[in-house]
């Protein structure tokens, strides 16, 4: 009976609602016809629906961790040898020996690249100054070496102005003096110690001269100062007994007349 009222039920809806679409719903857990799974794991068909959307597999192994980019070689550091610092200074002194249109920075960088050409292509005027500026103050070459390098950049100036025939752009120092620099205490060459005797000597009379002429410029001065002091005195010394005067005239004149 249960299933003739059922019957009669459905054939009613169904010609209430000629046009709807009725379609079958799945048949749930407690209905006829619902299939198990038969895996032998555990896991429901629903994970194994979202492991196939998400591109992995239900069995698949833990994903690995992702390549690491090769690491890049460190490049190593080409230390200054005693020679290119002997260069730096050179380019420096010599650029402060002949002025040019540039700053001296860039001067002395166009004429140590110049001596330089296939030594550190990555170095830029800045750096070079840097490098100069940690010579200096860290005494990387000694006094000496310095104080021959500084004679040897004099000779190469006196050179060039006297030659005068190739163009600041055409000339290049040589590179023989500084290949040749002392590495011990002794700044000169023996033959250049002979040849700077008589410069010096000169140089020694010029100073005595000026110091000379300095002492008698400061007593003559000394003497003009007492001069003008004594004159001063004597004016004061005049207005003091005109001012006494004029006091024993004033006293005398009040007394005749009051």
């Amino acid at each position: 009976m249960f299933l003739e009222t059922k019957r009669k039920t459905k054939s009613v809806y169904q010609i209430a609602c000629p046009m709807v679409n009725l379609e079958a719903r799945p048949p749930g857990k407690s209905q006829p016809g619902t299939e198990k799974s038969s895996t032998g794991t555990n896991s429901s068909p629903n994970t194994d629906m979202d492991g196939h959307l998400n591109g992995k597999s239900p069995n698949s192994s833990p994903p690995s961790s992702p390549p690491q980019p090769p690491q890049k070689e460190k490049c190593k550091r080409n230390k200054w040898t005693r020679e290119e610092y002997k260069e730096v200074i050179y380019a420096y002194y010599y650029a402060l020996g002949r002025p040019s249109q540039e700053r001296h920075t860039a001067n002395s960088y166009s004429i140590w690249r110049t001596r330089n050409q296939d030594s550190r292509p990555y170095l830029d005027e800045n750096k070079l100054a840097n490098v100069r500026r940690d010579i200096l103050r860290n005494n990387r070459l000694t006094d000496s070496e310095i104080s021959a390098i500084k004679h040897a950049t004099e000779n190469d100036i006196n050179i060039r102005h006297k030659g005068n025939e190739e163009s600041d752009e055409q000339y290049s120092p040589p590179r023989g003096l500084i290949e040749r620099l002392p590495s011990d205490q002794s700044t000169q060459r023996p033959e250049d110690t002979r040849n700077s005797i008589v410069p010096v000597k000169n140089s020694q009379e010029n100073e005595k001269t000026t110091v000379t002429e300095d002492l008698a410029s400061a007593e003559e001065h000394r003497e003009s100062m007492a001069e003008m002091r004594q004159k001063i005195l004597n004016t004061l010394e005049v207005v003091r007994h005109t001012s006494h005067i004029f006091e024993i005239t004033t006293r005398v004149y009040i007394r005749n007349h009051l």
